[in-house]
């Protein structure tokens, strides 16, 4: 078995890095740079109010992207499975996409009209198709090289760490650049949407080129098993059915999917809680998550031990019951007596949420490929990486649909009606999925060692 060294898992790492700085603008930023509060000073590209009774234009283009995801994941997945290309399948499909995927993300932002227009909605649409193309791309083949190029258990637990953590790294520093703007509008003498956009395509830039590493430099063809087989003729329904029919794979696809759904709603809802709820300037919001991200990093050893020594499981429902207690203190907040009591209480426990989810959903979709692999020899990790991904950005799309149709409903300080339906829904959520977690049999899913034996 082919040793994973030192410099390969920077280069892995890079991809991760590069990912968490691109994709922050949309998790981040989308919903509130086109559907934000008055006191944002910012101006309005599209229609805020409801259409279809309570859906909004930006939760109708948030449905059009999952629709198209739909489509595109588990195509993706399977082409991923079975190209054969001399640099290998994972590492050329992340050399292509890796750029298209950083502009595509940030060209969504640079609607043509600064103005309510109809031509900004089918500039969004347009570019959101586009950049969900590129993302499946490159994330279910990121994460499938994962699962092939870290063999063992501990192996695959250390370099999920490290990529998370790498990949929280990248999301943290443009989650904070909301501090910039301010200091960009001074310095360059550009209104405040400009500031922003020009935050975003430094993170399209910086993004790009750490994406653009693991696949330019990651020699994939030397971890290859010579008794595992290459799917050829498997179509798209038949393999998607093949990996959701393995019922602990569906357990942790649902809870995963739950749980992404309140992520969402945690980060993309984090402007609205600072600025409305707790009656703070947009500043607080980015020292807030520079705080959490640092505090979330703080986790990940303790995240990798307790998963080494207490299983996988054991840390997802922990973390499930974390995230509870975090939507249960934003759904009291309030700017009395001090809205630092209910931010502390955050800052406590959601970190250990966000760590544990953040390194665990790649390594369990590993160990359920490798389940079948043991069972079947088929190799199908890239429609498993194509399933899980799917059903994650599925439920986060679902979210932020949710999101928008609730804020509706009140979105101002004093009529704050809306954010505050989005926390319960989001506590819900997490509850719903800490149950699903716990019909999760981890023991059955890990106990044929038959591959590592092999292996060695």
């Amino acid at each position: 078995m082919k040793k994973l060294s030192l410099k390969e898992k920077m280069f892995y790492c890079f991809g991760s890095f590069g990912m968490g700085a691109v994709t922050a603008t949309h998790m981040m930023f989308l919903v509130w740079f086109f559907i934000h509060d008055t006191g944002a000073d910012l101006p309005y590209y599209i229609e805020q109010k409801p259409v279809f009774w309570v859906f909004t234009i930006m939760g109708l283009l948030l449905a059009l992207r999952t629709i198209f995801d739909a489509i595109s994941d588990p195509i993706i997945g399977n082409i991923s499975d079975k190209i054969n290309p001399k640099k290998g399948a994972r590492t050329t499909l992340l050399t292509i996409s890796a750029i298209p995927f950083a502009i595509s993300y940030f060209m969504v932002f640079l609607v043509p009209k600064e103005y309510i227009s109809s031509a900004n909605v089918i500039w969004i649409a347009i570019w959101l198709v586009i950049c969900t193309l590129f993302l499946t791309i490159y994330s279910v083949n990121h994460e499938a090289l994962m699962a092939k190029i870290a063999k063992k258990s501990n192996d695959r637990i250390d370099l999920g760490t490290f990529a998370s953590a790498s990949w929280f790294v990248g999301l943290v520093l443009v989650m904070v650049s909301s501090n910039l703007w301010g200091p960009i509008q001074n310095v360059f003498s550009v209104d405040k949407v400009t500031s922003i956009k020009i935050t975003f395509g430094i993170a399209a830039a910086l993004g790009g080129l750490c994406m653009i590493v693991p696949g330019l430099f990651i020699k994939e063809k030397k971890f290859e098993d010579k008794y595992v087989k290459k799917v050829e003729k498997v179509k798209i329904i038949p393999s998607l059915i093949k990996t959701m029919k393995y019922p602990n794979f569906r357990k942790f696809v649902l809870a995963n999917t739950l749980y992404a759904s309140a992520t969402v709603i945690f980060e993309s809802g984090l402007m609205f809680f600072v600025t409305v709820l707790a009656v703070l300037s947009e500043g607080v919001a980015g020292t807030l998550t520079t705080v959490i991200g640092a505090v979330t990093l703080g986790m990940y050893p303790i995240i990798n031990k307790l998963t080494k020594t207490k299983g996988r499981k054991f840390v997802l429902l922990a973390s499930f019951i974390s995230y509870i207690v975090t939507f249960v203190a934003i759904s009291i907040m309030s700017p009395n007596p001090n809205p630092w009591l209910y931010l502390g209480i955050i800052l406590l426990v959601a970190p250990f949420s966000q760590a544990g989810f953040g390194i665990l959903p790649v390594i369990i979709a590993s160990d359920n490929a490798d389940h079948m692999i043991r069972h079947t020899g088929e190799d199908m990790t890239g429609m498993y990486m194509a399933t899980s991904g799917f059903f994650r950005k599925l439920g986060s799309t679902i979210a932020l649909v949710a999101l928008t149709s609730f804020l509706v409903l009140g979105k101002e300080v004093g009529d704050d009606l809306g954010i505050r339906v989005a926390v319960y829904f989001a506590a819900a959520l997490s509850l719903i999925g800490f149950f699903i977690m716990k019909g999760y049999n981890e023991k059955e899913v890990m106990s044929n060692k038959e591959l590592e034996q092999i292996q060695e």
